[in-house]
């Protein structure tokens, strides 16, 4: 289960990425249908996926995901200041 809601999140994430460069750059409708894409392809690497993540210790799991989510939040705040 844990493996399931980590990738929905990132499936989650990529999508509002996607849509909004997709918003910003005037290509709404290429960017929804790259969003939803993003969303069912996810989904299927997290199922095909879910034996090997069901291996990897929880606490190293949750760990990695952080990892990963402090660095995209530190990324985009970064852009968001103006500083790249």
């Amino acid at each position: 289960m844990l493996a399931f809601k980590g990738v929905v999140l990132e499936g989650l994430e990529i999508s509002f990425i996607v849509v909004s460069f997709g918003a910003t750059s005037g290509h709404l409708n290429a960017a929804i249908i790259g969003a939803v894409a993003a969303v069912v392809i996810l989904g299927f690497a997290g199922a095909a996926a879910r034996g090997s993540v069901e291996l990897i210790p929880r606490s190293v799991l949750q760990l990695i995901v952080g990892m990963m989510l402090a660095s995209l939040g530190t990324f985009w705040a970064a852009e968001g200041a103006g500083t790249s």
